[in-house]
């Protein structure tokens, strides 16, 4: 069942989805428009994967496909600063290529440059899956990995869980969450 409109929670997530923001079916252009609503209520928002790339569409950036192709398993993720931030798990051949007006970088990477957003009080996003395991992954490549290269299939497969920062990610969204 689609949500009535923002007032329907106090605070949204939008996940991960198999689909494409940039995709025609219906529902997803109902998502939008969803998006645009929360923004205006001010209630909080937090993205993950698909969620990042639609809240970025929604409020003026521009997705489509990674130049470099798909990012998949460990990825390590820098500050504006450069400084090293974390490693979570990615599963995208999607990403933001154009940021919206209002987003802030907080950490991206030479393959996914806006990585980890900001948009003031209104959205925290993450490109990556926080909620993801090494195995979790070891499965995706496993059930829906034909289709990359044997050479990320490798780096994906060989994701360790001690390096992967889902203590950190969960306790900054819970933060973000908590301020509002």
């Amino acid at each position: 069942m689609f949500p009535e409109g923002a007032e329907s929670a106090d605070g949204w997530l939008i996940t991960g989805s198999r689909f494409s923001v940039n995709d025609a079916d219906p529902w997803i252009g109902r998502l939008i428009a969803l998006i645009r609503q929360i923004r205006a209520s001010g209630r909080p928002m937090v993205g993950i994967c698909f969620g990042h790339q639609a809240i970025a569409k929604a409020l003026g950036g521009a997705v489509g496909e990674n130049p470099g192709g798909w990012v998949a398993g460990a990825a390590e993720y820098r500050t504006n600063e450069g400084a090293y931030d974390r490693t979570l798990l990615a599963w995208h051949k999607e990403q933001i290529l154009t940021l919206p007006g209002e987003a802030e970088i907080l950490s991206g990477s030479s393959a996914c440059p806006y990585a980890i957003l900001r948009y003031g009080d209104a959205a925290l996003t993450y490109q990556a899956h926080p909620e993801f395991t090494a195995d979790f992954v070891r499965g995706l490549v496993a059930t829906r990995g034909q289709h990359l290269p044997d050479a990320i299939k490798s780096a994906a497969c060989s994701a360790d869980d001690k390096e992967i920062a889902r203590a950190k990610t969960g306790a900054e969204i819970a933060a973000f969450l908590k301020s509002r």
